[in-house]
């Protein structure tokens, strides 16, 4: 069983590492609003980190009634300030996109001594609002 929280850690000091022209990699709690992303323009470019786990589909239910396969999603929520140039800014999330991809699609990391495979489940454009381009990037590892 992994450890959602040392996985989010072990994902974010990663990218933190790894990915270069971030100015920031931080983990928020919350839901995150349009109003909130307009709050963190000043943060761009950013990857910013949250965990949702979608409800158990009651068919994957074990024999003793626990939960079964459960599936983790770590969202990395990747932005980039369009103050000057939209264009730029979206060139900008696309490369941090792929950098992302090439690092965890597929590919383990290491957490608490054991490896932690990364699926990438999907990438779509969120509604930042003005002067801001997002994109979440979901992962998911199942336990």
């Amino acid at each position: 069983m992994i450890s959602i929280a040392n996985t989010q850690d072990a994902l974010i000091a990663d990218v933190k590492a790894k990915v270069t022209g971030l100015k920031t990699v931080d983990v928020m709690e919350g839901e995150f609003t349009a109003k909130t992303l307009q709050e963190l323009i000043m943060l761009a470019p950013f990857v910013i980190g949250s965990y949702r786990m979608p409800k158990p589909v009651e068919t994957e239910r074990d024999a003793a009634g626990g939960s079964g396969t459960l599936e983790h999603q770590f969202i990395l929520i990747v932005g980039a300030a369009t103050l000057l140039q939209k264009y730029k800014a979206q060139r900008t999330c696309l490369s941090i996109i792929d950098d992302i991809k090439d690092l965890y699609d597929g590919k383990s990391l290491m957490v608490d001594g054991e490896p932690v495979t990364f699926g990438l489940t999907s990438i779509a454009p969120v509604d930042g609002g003005v002067g801001i381009v997002v994109y979440a990037v979901v992962f998911s590892v199942y336990d």
